[in-house]
């Protein structure tokens, strides 16, 4: 048996040779990979002109629990109390209801009370009955109007056969007059067709 060569004398020679070389012994070469020193056998391809291709070792399979066990142990834990502080708080925001969010109805009572608050302030208000508050939400041909802006409020006194307008931007009576209810129209709901100011 022939003493062995090495590759760079073999580079020269036919590739017949070679392949004899490498096929008659596996040429072993030490790896570091990850802190540890690995022997892998060379079963590196050799190109056509004797450069070697290294074969690139398998990386180990590790679990999702394992990377972000790793993530954790490296970074500084102020980031992670405020990355957990963020996450907390937008889970606060997306199921915690707004208190803004109120019935309609609700809203429009508490609307009208306040209304009724600040114009009791300029008149005596009739005791006796209920007052119906709707607001003006576009300019309307009837005379009685005519001052009326938008965001202005109507208010209805039925039994005593009273209107006001009240603004409560300008906190004044815009306009008062008597209502006449028409016995045809009186069960509509449209405050323009019930009340005719005079």
């Amino acid at each position: 048996m022939e003493p062995r060569k090495s590759i760079r004398d073999i580079t020269s020679s036919n590739s017949k040779i070679i392949s004899d070389i490498v096929s008659e012994q596996p040429i072993v070469k030490k790896t570091k990979v990850t802190s540890k020193i690995v022997d892998l056998p060379v079963e590196e391809k050799i190109a056509s002109e004797g450069a070697y291709i290294p074969v690139t070792p398998k990386k180990p399979n590790i679990s999702i629990f394992v990377k972000i066990r790793n993530i954790v142990s490296h970074t500084r834990p102020v980031y992670i109390i405020g990355l957990l502080l963020i996450v907390i708080l937008i889970l606060v925001l997306v199921f915690i209801p707004s208190p803004t969010t109120k019935d309609p109805a609700e809203q429009a009572k508490v609307e009208a009370e306040v209304v009724k608050k600040q114009l009791s302030k300029h008149i005596i208000l009739p005791s006796n009955e209920q007052i119906d508050i709707r607001k003006i939400t576009s300019k309307l041909e009837d005379p009685f109007f005519q001052n009326a802006e938008i965001g202005d409020y109507l208010i209805i006194f039925y039994k005593n056969r009273i209107a006001y307008i009240y603004s409560v931007e300008k906190d004044i009576i815009v306009n008062a007059g008597v209502v006449f209810i028409d016995p045809k129209t009186a069960t509509t709901t449209s405050t323009s067709s019930k009340v005719k100011a005079q």
